[in-house]
């Protein structure tokens, strides 16, 4: 049966004032339920309905007597359910079980065993070495006349050598060149003779290519190719390169 208004009410082919009574019907709800009051209402109630209306909006008669004892049903139904739901009481469920965990107790660490110490007091004294004077390196005193040697050979070393007269390396170059012509093994003695003379020089550069070239018109050809390697390594842009490299056939 409660299924059945709800169906009453959702119809949409059921006039709107049925639907609304049906509404009202169901949701007066009495505060209590009486047998005796409840069949005096329903008698009143059957009484109040006498003839059915006449029908509204072009519903049949029949079916406004229908609906008219149906509203009668689902009122007292109605009541009868809620007082009987109102005076049940639905038992309360018991209190879920509180379960206890016990705490995991560790394992207490067992304190580590202490090393024995040793007592300072029981270690026997450490002993004495005995004490001995350092010896005494004995340093050579140079005598007088090491020292006044030595000084002069700082002081020459130390010296930059005298700068070279140009008037005289320029003469000195004139004498190798005809030297050179005709005597190309004294030539070769007297560049070596100017190259120490001359160390500051200008002219060092043609005094090494003549005596590379008398090398080599004395057949000398090891020392000449090795002198003309390292002139060239020394002097790569010198414009007495190229008649080293002839004269050394490099």
């Amino acid at each position: 049966m409660s299924s059945d208004p709800t169906r009453l009410r959702d119809d949409q082919a059921i006039p709107e004032w049925c639907r609304e009574a049906l509404h009202d019907e169901v949701s007066a709800a009495p505060p209590g339920f009486d047998e005796a009051a409840g069949l005096a209402s329903l008698r009143d109630a059957i009484a109040a309905a006498g003839p059915a209306p006449a029908a509204r909006d072009g519903v049949p008669r029949w079916l406004a007597r229908s609906l008219g004892g149906v509203a009668v049903i689902v009122t007292v139904g109605a009541v009868v359910t809620i007082s009987s739901s109102s005076e049940e009481s639905s038992p309360t469920p018991p209190p879920a079980p509180v379960i206890a965990h016990e705490r995991p107790v560790s394992p207490e660490t067992p304190p580590a065993p202490s090393e024995p110490g040793i007592a300072v007091e029981s270690l026997p004294p450490a002993p004495i070495a005995p004490t001995v004077p350092p010896r005494t390196k004995a340093v050579a005193t140079p005598s007088v006349g090491a020292k006044q040697l030595g000084a002069k050979d700082v002081e020459s070393a130390a010296q930059p050598p005298p700068a070279a007269d140009p008037l005289e390396e320029t003469r000195h170059l004139a004498a190798l060149r005809r030297l050179a012509e005709h005597d190309p093994e004294a030539a070769i003695t007297f560049a070596a003779e100017g190259d120490r003379r001359f160390r500051r020089g200008i002219l060092g550069e043609e005094r090494e290519a003549i005596a590379i070239a008398c090398l080599a018109r004395l057949g000398r050809t090891e020392e000449a190719n090795r002198r003309a390697v390292r002139f060239l390594e020394n002097y790569p842009e010198s414009p007495f390169a190229p008649s080293v490299r002839r004269a050394a056939k490099l």
